[in-house]
């Protein structure tokens, strides 16, 4: 299935109080009714000039019981295999560095950076593979963001800033898996339109 994208206009200063947005209350994932949330925060960046301005929009997803239980054990499972992968090779890496050094101590913060950063690398890979996997044997793995990126089950947000300092130009970028959703999502947003 593929993702709907809808798009609109956002003019708040994004101060985390009330944004204009409305999710229709239903389960955004099967439209079930919703009595359940899980909150995402999108954020976006750019640099004009010397100045660096950050804008950031905090959005209540509603979902049923299942689908909300569901997108939890899909992040906590992406983030295990992360920490998992990144703590299997940094120990290793550490002691192995560790023990073959001249002088250890002297050298302590290099090899700690070399292993973390292993580790990193390693917990990365792995996490890919996950996905990957997942992806071809479990639908709501599909519709979830790949990796750690914004987003939850069934949506991805993403702001689009303006050029220069306007923020009257900023957008707000969703995806949703579900056409239904997103339908009711533009009659429920007057601004919103999904683009052609």
């Amino acid at each position: 299935m593929a993702w709907v994208r809808v798009r609109m206009p956002v003019m708040q200063a994004f101060t985390g109080a009330e944004t204009g947005v409305v999710f229709p209350n239903h389960c955004l994932y099967c439209t079930e009714a919703a009595d359940a949330s899980t909150p995402v925060t999108v954020s976006a960046s750019k640099s004009v000039g010397r100045r660096k301005y950050t804008q950031t929009l905090k959005l209540t997803i509603p979902y049923c019981r299942k689908h909300q239980g569901l997108d939890k054990r899909i992040r906590h499972l992406k983030s295990g295999v992360l920490v998992l992968g990144l703590v299997l090779t940094a120990v290793p890496i550490f002691v192995l560095m560790f023990q073959s050094s001249s002088n250890p101590w002297g050298k302590i913060l290099t090899i700690l950076f070399e292993a973390f950063l292993g580790g990193v690398v390693v917990g990365v890979l792995l996490l890919c593979l996950l996905n990957l996997i997942a992806m071809i044997f479990f639908q709501p793995w599909r519709d979830c963001p790949f990796g750690l990126r914004y987003g939850s089950l069934g949506f991805i947000p993403a702001l689009d800033m303006g050029p220069g300092k306007r923020r009257d130009m900023t957008h707000l970028v969703l995806k949703f898996s579900n056409p239904d959703y997103a339908d009711a999502f533009v009659q429920a947003n007057p601004g919103a339109l999904k683009p052609r």
